[in-house]
């Protein structure tokens, strides 16, 4: 299905954008600092009229003078143990295996969506969510109130798609709402926890689960350009892939899947030849698309959005319809 090259992209003149998944706070495990003010600077330089606005994956925040390190694991013994630190002065608290690890930072989050309008994007709120941490009843009480979509990072909440319960996915699947989900891939040999995480949050793997929960899931990082994920994909209405970020993906060439990715010389070209434009939706993944500490850099959005060119029936569908599609909204 590759597009014939038309006239490139300008900023000037470009479509509006739904941003389908980007991040809002400070994370512990990959050091990265998104700020709302930062994010609408982008938005008005890129004309983001809708977005999907989650936590970052491992969330540290302030509560009561207290910092708060929401969530992360240890390996011990092949076993994953998961904690929470909550400093105060000089004393450090430390929760084992804590009961929805991400209620806090869900809450703050939507609490500053709400305090922090921009007149000119409409912010989606996200609600972080764990499949062996958190209850049933906690996940219900988030799906009832009808949110755009829930996110699962299996890395940082170390976890893999094959150890969720069918009772979790089950109750996804009965409110009918979108999952946001991380996928990796390891091509080296698994030598460390966090690159049998990586290797097991393969976008193949996480498909299957949904599809047999009949759970609609957006498939982060260009499924790292599995071909079998693409053929579900392609098949299903009950997927949406995702493409940023795109200057990061090109980046990770070695983690593509091994034995028909690896040299790849265009990840985007890629996925546009051999993914249906109904099924591929942009977004930024703020703040992993950004450089310098977080600092907004037009020239750099300016590459992510010209990499490839689109005609402009297919610009609507990437930039903008096939995510309100997908998320009904």
């Amino acid at each position: 299905m590759k597009k014939e090259t038309l006239n490139r992209i300008q900023l000037s003149q470009q479509e509006p954008i739904y941003d389908a998944h980007s991040h809002i706070g400070t994370d512990l495990f990959f050091k990265r600092e998104g700020a709302l003010k930062d994010y609408f600077s982008l938005s008005q330089i890129l004309k983001i009229k809708k977005a999907n606005i989650m936590s970052t994956p491992s969330p540290k925040y302030f509560e009561d003078d207290k910092l708060i390190e929401a969530l992360f694991w240890e390996e011990n013994n092949k076993k994953i143990n998961y904690f929470k630190k909550i400093y105060e002065g000089d004393e450090v608290k430390i929760v084992e295996n804590p009961v929805n690890p991400y209620k806090q930072a869900n809450k703050k989050l939507k609490e500053q969506i709400h305090n922090e309008k921009n007149q000119d994007v409409n912010l989606e709120y996200v609600p972080l969510v764990h499949p062996k941490l958190d209850t049933l009843d906690h996940l219900e009480e988030i799906l009832i109130n009808n949110p755009v979509a829930i996110k699962i990072h299996g890395i940082a909440a170390g976890i893999i798609p094959t150890e969720i319960s069918n009772n979790f996915l089950k109750t996804i699947a009965k409110y009918d709402v979108p999952v946001i989900v991380h996928t990796d891939n390891y091509n080296k040999s698994i030598t460390n926890p966090l690159a049998y995480f990586r290797k097991n949050n393969n976008a193949y793997d996480w498909c299957n689960a949904f599809r047999k929960n009949n759970v609609k899931g957006y498939i982060t990082h260009g499924a790292y350009l599995c071909e079998k994920t693409f053929e579900l994909i392609n098949e299903s209405n009950q997927f949406l892939l995702g493409i940023g970020p795109v200057k990061l993906m090109n980046l990770e060439k070695e983690h593509f899947i091994k034995g028909t990715r690896e040299d790849s010389d265009n990840y985007l070209q890629t996925i546009f030849d051999e993914v249906d434009m109904d099924k591929i939706a942009l977004d930024l993944d703020f703040p992993w698309n950004v450089e310098d500490k977080m600092t907004a850099k037009e020239e750099t959005i300016s590459k992510f959005l010209v990499g490839e060119d689109l005609d402009e029936e297919d610009r609507k569908k990437v930039f903008l319809k096939n995510s309100e599609l997908f998320f009904n909204r």
